[in-house]
Formats: C-alpha cells, structure tokens, sequence
C-alpha cells in the first residue's frame, strides 16, 4: 500500500523560471564572492574592481532583455523604478567613494565601496526580473524571489557566508578583539543554548512552515512524499511508540532532513509527533548557524542527544549513514550512483536498550530521499575528502557547488519515500544482526520500488557500503 501526497507549484512560463532561478542564484552567491574578496584580497586594487560588476549586469539587461535600453527614465512599472533607482544611487555612492579613497586615503571609504558596490548590483539584478510586467504580478513575483532567496541561503549558503563574515570581520577589529569576541560567544551560547537540549522555539518552526517551505516549493517546483507500507497494514504495528526515522542517503548536503517532519503531508503522515533532528557537531560550532538550527529542534548528534531526545517522548530524525555518506557524493553533479553506508549500528543497540528499559515497542523507520544527492557537489574530488574524514573526522576541504556555480541544489523535483518500518519489541530476543539487515532490507525494496515513481530517478542505482 503506498500512500502519495504531492504538493506542486506552476509558473506562466518556461522563462520565468529561468529567469528566477538565474536572478536568485547570482544575486546571492555574489553575496558570498564579495565576502571572500574581502577576505582574500583587502586591497585597493581588488576592492575597486567591484565597481564593475553593477554596469555588466546593465549590459546583460540591453543585450538580452527586449526594449531594455541602456538610458531609459521612468520607464516600467514602479518596482522596476524603484530597483533600477536604489541601483544607480548606490553605483554613484561607489564611484564617490572611491575618489574620495584614492585622493583622501580614508581606509574607512574602502568598506563603503564594498558594501554599495554589492547593493548597486543586487537591485540592477532584480529589476532585470521585473522588466516590462505587469505592477500586481510584479509584486507578488518578487515576494517569491524573496522567499526563494531567503530558504536556500538559510539552507545552503548561509554557513558560508557566515565564515565568510567571521573572516572579513577578523580585518576590521584586531585580534585580541576578535579573540574575546569569540571566546564570549562560545562561552554564551553553550551555556544558554547547549547542542544537545531542547531550545526549540515555535515561532522559528512556524516560519519553517509557512515561509521557508514555500520558497523550497517554488524553487523545486515539487515536493512529494509517499508512505510505503506494503501490500497489506497490520493494525498491530500501526505508529504508535517512539519513533526513529533513519534518513537516507546523506548527500553532500542533506538540508531536507533538518525540514522534512515539519512539511505539512509529513506532519499529516505523523501527526501528533515533535520531530527532534540530530545534525552532525559541526553544525553546532558554527556562529548563527547553530542557533538557526537550534531554535527549529535540532540537535547535535550523539548518543546522548539520542537518549535525551527519545526519553523525553519526541522522535528522532536522524542520518544513520553519517559523513561517511557525505564524501561519497562528492563527485560529478550528474552521476547516476547513490551510496548508502551501512556501517553505523549504534542507533539499533540505542532503540532495543530503550525498548526493554521503557517496556515500550520502538520503530525505526527508514527514509529513502531522491532528488537531493546530485544537487549539489564538492569542489573538491572525492579522494581529498575521504582522506581529510578518515584523519581528521570531517570531509573537508568543503565547499558546496549547485547550480550556476552556487551553493544552491539544481532545480529538481523531490520525492521522499517512507518505509514501513522495524519493529523492535522489549526484551527482543532478535539480534542486532538481524534488525539491522532488516532495516536495510526495506531501504533497498523501497529505492529499487520507489525510484522509477520519483521523477528523474529511474536511472540511478544503489550501492550499499560498510565504509
């Protein structure tokens, strides 16, 4: 028996999305190439050549854009005014503070440039979009680029942006500064908002739902998620007790698992049922993040948080593969492999210890995610990073590459499929073995079944490792 909910979002044209998606995707990855400049390259020279950037996007508007001239006042509707406006007072703010850089050696000129520059050609960027449309439909096109924008930055681009910040923000206090900065928000934020306790806010978890879903939703333009549960239900091992969803495969970056159990259809799958996410340590140690992922109910991923999370009757969601996952898809954006790793069984000796000390049955539950693993790849080749992870604990160098070059997943459709899960009784005589091969079991029926429902998936093929 396999249940389907599907949610879709259409646009009028072809176009549109292409231009959303191009608009989208350079404005803020610019935002994360200007940060690295100012990192790497804090000097007059790199600096300056900022101010190229709003002008080139104006040549792209004449040159590809029907009627886009290069003068044009008050031509359009009053958002494209509006944007074309801001745009040009921020270029003549640039190319002022330059002079005044260069002829009056005010080091505090150079950030202005930086930071008008990038405003400059953030507004020209998003005119382009709103060129020759109708004021109402413009209105609400923008909103969705909004929204768009805001839900893959917080998801892909947002953490790096924020080392991005932290480094440029090291050139403007000095170290000892900076140093003390960071010790106090170290010493704050885990002894206010420790990783592995409940700091979940419902007000985040409802902009979760109302806001960042619909901007993955128009990004994807399909979500779907289908319960799998075999031919027939059993009315004894319906969901009740704790849960455990297994979430697979990791992906280079998995940012479904951290939203899944607050889509709507899950939640109507589920209902009744607070989620907790457990997220790999790092995420925890990096500034912003932590709390963004913190206040949605995540936490940081241990045995501890494991045990917490399950005794204080919540369900776990969760990525048994782990980094080990995560190295694997660090190839080609277009291959057809998925690689789940099989080693990780700490989670199953976790659910039969709560079972026999709760008197409760536990089910895990595996997740199989199509449309996500080629999303987004490495930079780096895959050899690199399985050397780095094997050493150190974590595949880096790190450095997430999409769609035209960004941090952002390619515009696909998801699917996830749920399985029906493993029943774990108290006091189970089962072995961990035998659980195990189970569970793994039901993760390659419903990939080999599910695969060819997904859309774009019926070519891929599954590869299970103990590594």
């Amino acid at each position: 028996m396999v249940a389907t909910t599907t949610t879709t979002t259409t646009t009028t044209t072809t176009t549109t999305r292409t231009t959303l998606a191009t608009t989208v995707a350079g404005v803020f990855f610019l935002l994360f190439v200007f940060s690295l400049l100012l990192l790497l390259y804090y000097s007059e020279r790199y600096s300056y050549s900022l101010l190229i950037f709003p002008p080139l996007t104006h040549a792209y508007g004449v040159l590809r854009k029907r009627g886009y001239k290069v003068y044009m006042p008050g031509a359009g509707n009053y958002v494209f005014v509006t944007l074309q406006a801001l745009g040009w007072i921020s270029f003549a703010v640039s190319v002022v503070s330059v002079l005044l850089h260069y002829f009056l050696f005010v080091e505090e000129f150079l950030l202005v440039v930086i930071v008008t520059s990038f405003v400059s050609h953030f507004c020209v960027a998003m005119s382009l979009h709103h060129w020759k449309g109708d004021a109402r439909d413009d209105a609400k096109d923008f909103l969705k680029v909004f929204i768009t924008s805001l839900s893959l930055t917080v998801l892909h681009g947002l953490p790096l942006i924020v080392f991005s910040m932290l480094f440029a923000l090291a050139f403007f206090v000095r170290p000892a500064v900076f140093i003390a900065l960071l010790a106090t928000y170290a010493v704050l934020t885990c002894t206010l908002v420790p990783s592995d306790a409940d700091n979940t806010i419902e007000m985040a978890r409802q902009f979760v739902r109302n806001t960042l879903m619909v901007g993955l939703t128009e990004w994807h333009g399909e979500i779907s998620i289908s319960r799998d549960v075999g031919e027939e239900a059993e009315e004894e091992e319906e969901d009740s007790g704790r849960l455990i969803f297994g979430y697979s495969p990791h992906a280079f970056i998995p940012h479904s698992a951290a939203w899944l159990h607050l889509h709507a259809d899950f939640e109507q799958l589920f209902p009744n049922r607070q989620v907790c996410t457990l997220a790999a340590s790092i995420i925890f140690r990096i500034p912003v993040v932590r709390e963004i992922f913190s206040f949605t109910g995540a936490r940081s991923v241990s045995r501890k948080s494991f045990f917490k999370c399950l005794c204080e009757g919540k369900s776990v969601m969760f990525v048994p593969g782990g980094q080990s996952e995560l190295y694997e898809h660090a190839k080609n954006i277009n291959d057809n492999e998925i690689v789940i790793c099989t080693r990780h069984k700490g989670f199953i000796r976790i659910a039969m210890n709560l079972a026999s000390d709760y008197q409760e049955k536990i089910k895990i539950i595996p997740i199989v995610a199509f449309g996500e693993a080629q999303g987004v790849r490495n930079v780096f080749k895959r050899f690199i990073s399985k050397k780095f992870y094997h050493y150190f604990g974590f595949p880096f160098p790190f450095i997430p590459v999409g769609i035209y070059g960004t941090p952002f997943p390619a515009r696909q459709p998801l699917y996830f499929a749920i399985g029906k899960g493993v029943v774990i009784e108290p006091n189970t005589s089962r072995t961990i073995e035998e659980i195990h091969e189970q569970y793994y079991g039901q993760v390659r029926t419903l990939f080999e079944k599910h695969k060819k429902l997904a859309k774009n998936s019926a070519h891929l093929s599954l590869r299970l490792v103990q590594s």
